[in-house]
């Protein structure tokens, strides 16, 4: 009877004084500065990775009593805001929300919302967007990018249009593209940017138009076309050769003809993505570009189709013709040999 009664009175007392370790918790963790231990906030952390469901919505409960009080340093604040970024339910949501326009605090505060699933977080980045100084919309739109939120396309198109800023502009030409679409492929096309931003639109629309690929008819349309844009202007480079790769990837009538034109493009200058558009092909269309269309073939395109060429062709003897053609090119040769070896294989 005197042991119960004494574990009575432990759990008694257990439970008047966890009020007052939590709050001497959070008061410990609000004094936070960079540079000082962080014992105490590894061991929050901790709880916030634990498993057990319990233990990490404590553990969200004590940063937003970190975000919220007025004792709190900014360190201990921006600590709240990347942990919230692992836990959140709705009360850590709208604590973040608060946070979008604070000048210290806004980028922690986008940074941990990027993620998040409720319906608020678009519609109130997108309200602030306008109204907050421009330091910070660059932030504001690199999260409504992430996010991918369509109804944004045009208050950042707008936006960037008034302001003429060569720093917003690049980020509002990333988050663009980020967010896809015959909507963002519309905005990115009709920006006036500044030339040095050109290569930069060019990666965005190629990510807009390979997103748009994901969306409904329309999307599927817009992106597409703005494909076979990119992949037909030479000046575009890598750009172009991605091009032509997530277009074959999307149209399947077209993949043959996309390979071929790869192939046997003017000075090779495609030939570096041939090999990714062989692999899409169908056996039957990889075995054809071994007839009559490989004989009118550069040596480099030649020499990468042989080493491209798979143990179930079985042509052997075309591949022996070119392996003992002394007046061929020796890398051809070469190629061909090791062609043979793995069909012996």
């Amino acid at each position: 009877m005197i042991r119960m009664r004494n574990l009575s009175w432990f759990f008694l007392a257990a439970a008047l004084l966890s009020p007052i370790m939590a709050q001497t918790e959070v008061e410990r963790l609000s004094r936070y500065e960079f540079g000082r231990s962080r014992v105490a906030w590894n061991i929050l952390e901790a709880q916030l990775r634990n498993p057990l469901q319990r233990e990490r919505e404590a553990g969200e409960r004590t940063l937003i009593s970190v975000l919220t009080s007025r004792a709190s340093t900014t360190d201990a604040r921006i600590l709240a805001c990347r942990g919230l970024r692992y836990v959140g339910g709705t009360k850590g949501i709208q604590n973040l929300l608060a946070l979008i326009r604070d000048p210290r605090l806004s980028q922690e505060a986008c940074m941990a919302l990027q993620e998040k699933e409720s319906a608020d977080i678009n519609s109130m980045l997108r309200e602030a967007l306008p109204l907050v100084e421009n330091a910070l919309k660059s932030q504001l739109m690199a999260t409504l990018g992430r996010r991918r939120d369509v109804e944004a396309v045009p208050v950042i198109a707008t936006i960037t249009k008034s302001l003429g800023d060569k720093t917003i502009q690049g980020n509002a030409i990333h988050a663009l593209g980020q967010i896809g679409g015959r909507e963002a492929l519309s905005a990115l096309s009709g920006l006036k940017v500044d030339a040095s931003h050109n290569r930069l639109r060019s990666l965005a629309l190629l990510a807009a138009a390979a997103r748009g690929l994901e969306g409904d008819v329309e999307d599927i349309k817009a992106g597409l076309v703005t494909l076979r844009r990119l992949s037909v202007n030479p000046a575009l480079g890598s750009v172009r050769l991605a091009a032509l790769y997530e277009w074959a990837k999307h149209d399947r009538q077209q993949r043959v003809a996309l390979c071929r034109q790869s192939l046997s493009s003017r000075g090779n200058a495609l030939l570096e993505i041939a090999p990714k558009l062989f692999v899409l092909l169908d056996r039957d269309a990889k075995r054809d570009l071994y007839g009559n269309f490989f004989d009118d073939l550069s040596v480099a395109a030649k020499t990468l189709l042989v080493d491209l060429w798979e143990q179930e062709f079985r042509n052997v003897d075309k591949l022996r013709g070119i392996s003992i053609d002394i007046s061929g090119d020796a890398g051809l040769r070469e190629a061909s040999l090791r062609a043979l070896d793995r069909i012996h294989e």
